[in-house]
């Protein structure tokens, strides 16, 4: 109803999922589900003519993996590296690329998220995640429910993986050549210090004022002073966050490595299979401490699902809009900042908040949303 009261038309897509079976073959590993969004987005454009809406202004819009495939749409316009594969599934001979892109909780760029994880949530030795064994159609339905979590506690070689993570991330954020955007250098030291680190801390920072600004009373925001650890106050407002105890407001989700498991037990190793492989690895770390004698996916299969690795397509979207909750531990706040970092730096129009006390989820946020694209496709 919300997108019907703004007159904009709804293309609600099929894709192949990981997995997906056929004749004893898995159908739809990686990279099925962008190849089939893109389809998807070639019939729009080879049909525009007698079709409502307006095959020039599609927007992608996406949570979680979904936000991750849909940046991914948003990124890759008409690249020449799916061709082979739109080829084969016979795809229109029209143009993928998109208009603009609605990213929450991208879960992308897993090549270094796993980094990325430990660099942000190291202190945190305590889990709690939910049991994706026990979650169904009815466990999931039925949110009268608890659902099943799992909690605990992480071992010392856990710990110890966590802390060869932690050090991998600051020499990936160094080469990406980060800038903000009066064009100074984000950049992080040895141990995990610097000025990209202050850069997630000041957006953390904006997210925690708005929502203290908001309070109508003193009372509510002692009761907000009170509950929060790692932020500092100046009168009125929050002017400070400390990342490492600021994270601490939670336990941790995941164990390391948070996606690429040494068990072959991710969801994302899994979307990594092939017709007759169930999972494979995708960081060489982690094919190195496999304990199933995993095999390593191919390395284009990798590359064809990260946005990062098509910041320089020249049909990529012009307008962005990005948000990660601040409350959200499914994947580091680092990810979506750097993504967000680099489609500024590539002169692109990007909305990029870290609300207060969301979690892992999307669409919580329609009057913003259909603001935004009023302001840009109208």
């Amino acid at each position: 109803m919300t997108v019907l009261s703004h007159c904009y038309v709804v293309a609600s897509v099929g894709a192949r999922g990981r997995t997906l079976k056929q004749n004893d073959r898995y159908t739809g590993k990686a990279p099925a589900v962008i190849v089939d969004l893109k389809a998807a987005v070639r019939y729009l454009h080879a049909n525009d003519a007698v079709m409502a809406g307006d095959a020039n202004k599609i927007i992608s819009n996406g949570t979680s993996a979904g936000g991750a495939m849909s940046a991914l749409l948003g990124m890759s316009g008409d690249n020449s590296d799916y061709s082979a594969y739109l080829k084969e599934l016979g795809a229109a001979d029209a143009s993928d690329a998109i208009f603009a892109v609605s990213a929450y909780c991208p879960i992308t760029n897993l090549e270094h998220a796993d980094a990325a994880y430990e660099w942000e949530f190291h202190s945190l030795k305590d889990y709690s995640r939910m049991d994706m064994s026990k979650l169904n159609a009815t466990t999931y339905n039925d949110r009268s429910k608890a659902m099943a979590m799992i909690e605990g506690t992480l071992t010392d070689e856990q710990l110890s993986i966590s802390k060869i993570l932690k050090t991998q991330f600051p020499d990936y954020v160094n080469a990406l050549n980060l800038k903000d955007s009066q064009g100074n250098a984000l950049t992080l030291d040895e141990n995990g210090e610097g000025s990209f680190k202050q850069y997630l801390e000041s957006q953390l920072r904006k997210s925690a004022s708005k929502a203290f600004q908001a309070l109508g009373t003193q009372d509510a925001k002692k009761a907000f002073q009170a509950k929060y650890k790692g932020l500092s106050y100046d009168k009125n407002d929050v002017v400070n966050v400390n990342l490492e105890q600021f994270v601490t407001n939670k336990k941790r989700m995941k164990s390391p490595p948070a996606f690429d498991a040494f068990d072959l037990s991710s969801g994302e190793n899994d979307e990594f299979g092939t017709e007759t492989i169930q999972a494979q690895h995708f960081t060489p770390f982690s094919l190195k401490n496999s304990t199933v004698k995993g095999s390593m996916a191919d390395k284009e299969t990798i590359k064809l699902l990260n946005a990062m690795n098509y910041l320089e397509n020249a049909k990529a979207a012009q307008y962005w809009r990005i948000r990660a909750g601040y409350e959200d531990y499914d994947t580091s706040h680092a990810i979506s900042a750097i993504l967000a970092i680099k489609l500024n730096m590539a002169g692109k129009n990007v909305d990029y908040a870290l609300p207060w006390g969301v979690p892992h989820s999307g669409d919580y946020d329609l009057v913003e949303l259909f603001q935004w694209i009023d302001s840009i496709a109208k």
